[in-house]
């Protein structure tokens, strides 16, 4: 392999790397950001909730469900005690099952739920994806467990679009950093294509004719003094 394919290799994966980093990190934290507002409503919802529970003393019939943050009947809400009674659930809990085999107190999860029943913004198969949060609380020895999952399907879709949008960034990046990269390998490949041509330059009939030594003292003034003091030798053996 030539060198200058090397070097391309070398800028090239070096930047790709560094570039997949940093994008990956981008994309951890704005796929992070909207679930952590979600798990704050979420919590909001089920600190209020087990608040209206306590105030009705555990009886349904007296549970009062006005100004509540946001509508329960949007979310699934199950609320339990210690015994496994339900104190509480939304009209959601009678079209699907949110429980997993678990101990993670925050959690995805994909259900199918028919769009005839209810618009969740669910997709084409009728799927919709549910952030569920537990809460267990033990308040006066009074225990509570509220299971709460909000629809986060459009979410969803525009985090998979999100990741489309930046893998195909990616790609055009990539074949900029190359192209960038065998351009850049070539000129620096440059100056040493030009002292070989001019090695060639000088044979039995030039001997006296020499490399032009550069003004900056770098690796290239070297290997041209380098060719030169050769050159001499040559020259002066051959007399």
């Amino acid at each position: 392999m030539k060198i200058r394919k090397k070097i391309t290799l070398w800028i090239s994966g070096a930047a790709l790397l560094s570039t997949i980093v940093f994008s990956s990190i981008i994309f951890w934290e704005l796929t992070e950001e909207p679930f952590k507002l979600i798990d704050e409503e979420n919590l909001h919802m089920a600190e209020t909730l087990a608040q209206r529970i306590r105030d009705a003393r555990g009886i349904l019939d007296d549970l009062n469900l006005e100004d509540m943050p946001y509508d329960p009947d949007y979310y699934w809400i199950m609320a339990k005690d210690e015994k496994g009674r339900i104190l509480y659930r939304s009209k959601l809990t009678q079209l699907t099952d949110l429980y997993l085999s678990t101990k993670k107190s925050k959690y995805l999860i994909e259900k199918q739920i028919s769009r005839s029943e209810i618009c969740l913004q669910q997709d084409s198969n009728d799927d919709v994806m549910f952030r569920v949060m537990v809460m267990r609380e033990n308040r006066g020895g009074q225990f509570m467990e509220i299971r709460i999952g909000k629809p986060v399907e459009d979410l969803e879709e525009e985090l998979i679009e999100l990741g489309i949008h930046i893998g195909g960034s990616l790609f055009l990046c990539a074949a900029g950093i190359i192209i960038l990269s065998y351009v850049l390998a070539g000129r620096i490949l440059r100056p040493i294509s030009t002292i070989i041509n001019q090695s060639k330059e000088i044979s039995d009939k030039s001997l006296g004719k020499r490399i032009p030594i550069g003004k900056n003292r770098d690796e290239l003034y070297e290997l041209s003094v380098a060719l030169n003091t050769m050159f001499d030798r040559i020259q002066h053996s051959s007399k």
